[in-house]
């Protein structure tokens, strides 16, 4: 990644999901579909918009997205909010950043649900809440999002917006391992305490990820 495209301190993950969806996911709408023209199909704006991305024209991704978001694409929503939060495309702007997370978190996209609770935990573009930041948090980890399972995690292991409880961050420690890839883990944040294996880890003695 060259210095144009590092993202800011702390986002590095929110960029590594943000092209994970460029890269897998659809376009997730109400409008749109067979029935649509070309001008009006929220998932062809959408992968215009993946394609500007992918190619560093960010000015012409960000007109694709916004016609996508507008239409109810919560990708897109999402991918506004990135686009917002790094400054690639638009001004830098945390407060139209967190708008577009709200929108797309509200229709239950957890990528966007984890990044507004971290907005909320960093006091970013909202007014800072951990309560807020862990009800988000947990709403994307309910999903099966392992990094909002890291973050539910440690907000219950050092009582963050939540009662502190060490039974429920060990729960959610044990739902990232058991559902979750190496890379997951990785993502999530998540390490076993010292001298502890990971849960199921098949052997104690070797290196933990």
């Amino acid at each position: 990644m060259n210095a144009a495209m590092r993202p800011p301190k702390g986002y590095s993950l929110s960029l590594l999901c943000f092209l994970l969806v460029l890269a897998l996911a659809g376009c997730a709408s109400p409008g749109g579909g067979a029935n649509a023209g070309p001008r009006d199909d929220p998932a062809r704006h959408y992968q215009l918009g993946q394609s500007y991305v992918q190619n560093n024209r960010f000015d012409e991704a960000v007109e694709e997205y916004r016609m996508a978001a507008d239409a109810g694409c919560v990708q897109a929503q999402y991918a506004l909010g990135i686009l917002y939060k790094l400054g690639h495309g638009v001004g830098q702007d945390n407060d139209q950043a967190a708008e577009w997370f709200r929108k797309a978190a509200a229709a239950g996209y957890a990528p966007a649900q984890y990044n507004l609770g971290c907005m909320y935990r960093d006091g970013l573009g909202v007014e800072k809440d951990d309560a807020q930041a862990a009800g988000w948090f947990r709403s994307a980890a309910e999903q099966g999002h392992a990094a909002s399972q890291g973050m539910l995690a440690e907000m219950y292991a050092t009582g963050r917006g939540v009662p502190k409880d060490p039974g429920q961050a060990e729960l959610w420690r044990r739902q990232i391992m058991n559902q979750g890839t190496r890379q997951d883990r990785n993502a999530s944040g998540y390490r076993p305490e010292p001298g502890r294996p990971a849960p199921g880890a098949p052997d104690p003695s070797g290196p933990q990820p």
